[in-house]
């Protein structure tokens, strides 16, 4: 969605309920060849997704149903207490993304219609050192458990030159 600016701090929430997830070995995350996400889009080749919820890019809000992943189920009151922070209408997609060591999401904005009017949100779960989120040429701060807003009708990047696993929980809003 178009805010304005590139990039808007929310604030620091409380992750703790998600940090079980910041492990690549951790059951819940999908072999590379299952993953909707890095599968679907080019950009995010070198990343894994677990979705909880996911909505399909047909048709505009509010005529538009996200889809349940079992996992949306036995995580919902850590949901709904993240998702409170930034807004009062449920998650049209909810993730946890992992972007693979010494590697990066390649320059691109997500042209579909679905951003010009949702709200992008994310949290970081860590940050390994190095790590950069570039967005219209800005860097965005990142400190694990600070959620920001992004517009990513912009050209945004991540760069991870670490040996780690970078993650974040990634969330879209209706408007």
């Amino acid at each position: 969605m178009e805010m304005g600016s590139a990039y808007k701090i929310l604030g620091e929430v409380d992750i703790s309920d998600f940090t079980e997830y910041v492990d690549i070995n951790n059951p819940t995350w999908p072999d590379k060849k299952d993953d909707l996400r890095s599968s679907r889009y080019v950009s995010h080749i070198a990343s894994r997704s677990i979705i909880f919820r996911w909505t399909e890019r047909v048709g505009v809000w509010p005529e538009i149903h996200p889809f349940d992943y079992d996992i949306w189920h036995t995580k919902q009151e850590a949901i709904k207490k993240i998702c409170s922070f930034a807004s009062d209408k449920p998650p049209l997609n909810f993730m946890i993304a992992g972007l693979e060591p010494k590697s990066k999401i390649s320059r691109h904005y997500d042209a579909h219609p679905f951003f010009a009017w949702a709200r992008r949100i994310h949290v970081p779960l860590n940050v390994p050192e190095g790590i950069q989120f570039i967005i219209d040429g800005m860097g965005v701060p990142l400190k694990a458990g600070t959620m920001f807003e992004i517009s990513n009708t912009r050209l945004h990047e991540v760069i991870n030159p670490s040996n780690e696993y970078r993650y974040h929980i990634i969330m879209d809003f209706p408007p």
